[in-house]
Order: C-alpha cells, then structure tokens, then sequence
C-alpha cells in the first residue's frame, strides 16, 4: 500500500467522524415563557411579540390562569396570523387544568402573535411556557 492511499484511508473515518457529527445538530425547537395581562372583562386582548415558528406546531401549556367568579381557574388562548392580523388557531381553553395543549398545527417560519381572554374577576394575569 503506498504512503499516499494510506494516508487517504485514515482521513476517511476522520472526515466522516466530522460530519456525522455536524450533521446530527438540528433545529431547537423555540419555547420561551409567556405571560399576559387582561385589562378588560370577558374580551380578547391581542399581544403584539411576533414569534416565528421552528415546529410544524404550536403548544402551550399554562402556569398560571385566572380565577373565575366560581373561584375555579380559566384561560382561553388562540393564535392570530401576523399579516392578517386573522385567528387561525383555536381558541383552546383551560379549566382548572394546566395541561399542555396544541394550539394549532402550522408550517416553519410562520409568524405569530397570541390573544388571550376572559377575566371575570379582579384576576388579570395569566403565564405559561409556549413552545412553536
């Protein structure tokens, strides 16, 4: 075997050592905590963050909802098309519950923004981890 092949046959496993390795790094999902404040009663409040989608989804699961007349606990979340300002996704509610709901399923690179409603009591602020 010469000197050259068998230099070229231990570069081989090398160079693909770096690129598996590479290549394996994907996307991260983009989550971030989320909260809001609802200043009038039993209306949507529209959020202005814009946010991009790096799912093909959107989720949301909440820490803290509001609390109702009856003294139970309440949020109801949609989503609203950046450009056209238009709810294109749920509304999803939460009863007594903080489970991890979709919201609406989407492509990548959508934009976004949250609206949010109904205060009935003096309780205004609800928050949550959003993951899109």
């Amino acid at each position: 075997m010469t000197r050259r092949r068998f230099r070229s046959l231990l570069l081989v496993p090398f160079l693909t050592a770096l690129l598996v390795g590479t290549s394996t790094v994907g996307a991260q999902a983009a989550g971030t905590t989320v909260s809001g404040t609802l200043s009038t009663y039993n209306s949507w409040v529209n959020y202005a963050t814009i946010r991009t989608t790096t799912l093909s989804s959107i989720h949301l699961q909440p820490s803290n909802l509001l609390v109702t007349a009856d003294n139970s606990a309440v949020l109801n979340a949609r989503v609203l098309d950046d450009t056209t300002n238009t709810v294109v996704g749920g509304p999803v509610n939460w009863t007594k519950s903080y489970s991890y709901k979709l919201l609406m399923n989407t492509s990548v690179g959508y934009k976004f923004r949250l609206s949010a409603c109904c205060r009935e009591t003096s309780d205004n602020s609800w928050s949550g981890y959003l993951t899109y």
